[in-house]
């Protein structure tokens, strides 16, 4: 049986010339900011910054592991959207509770309810913040298992 050497005779990941390769540690981070938009890093990041500055105080956590937070608070919203999505189509609510979003139901006219669903967010994702020095982490390994899976 002789061995298949050129393009048009192979398939898989053998014709798109990926298989066995490395990924710089510039290409990961690139692809990693690549996999939300610039609009929610900059949300998530002023998010983070602002329970930093007045809420973090009173939870009397040391200063490193609040920067710590502040800098992985995007990847424990990441995290907490996965997390939401596996809710979608059966419990809803639970999925417009926990994914990491401003927006309420555009069908909604109650402006009661939409302001009762963002505070109940925000007190959530107060909560997330106090334990983002792991809920982070393991938003950052699979953020950047999925950019390791997308680059194949």
């Amino acid at each position: 049986m002789e061995v298949m050497e050129s393009k048009e005779h192979l398939f898989g990941t053998k014709a798109a010339g990926v298989s066995g390769r490395n990924l710089s540690y510039q290409t990961v981070i690139k692809n990693t900011m690549k996999l939300q938009s610039i609009k929610f890093w900059a949300f998530t990041y002023i998010v983070a910054f602002l329970i930093y500055q007045f809420i973090s105080p009173t939870f009397h956590l040391p200063f490193f592991v609040n920067i710590v937070n502040l800098i992985l608070f995007p990847f424990s919203a990441m995290l907490m959207g996965k997390i939401a999505n596996f809710f979608y189509p059966s419990f809803s609510f639970i999925r417009t509770i926990i994914y990491p979003s401003y927006k309420t139901n555009p069908d909604s006219s109650n402006i009661f309810a939409a302001v009762f669903v963002l505070v109940v967010k925000l007190i959530i994702y107060i909560m997330i913040w106090h334990y983002t020095f792991i809920i982070g982490i393991l938003g950052l390994i699979i953020a950047i298992n999925d950019v390791k899976n997308l680059s194949k």
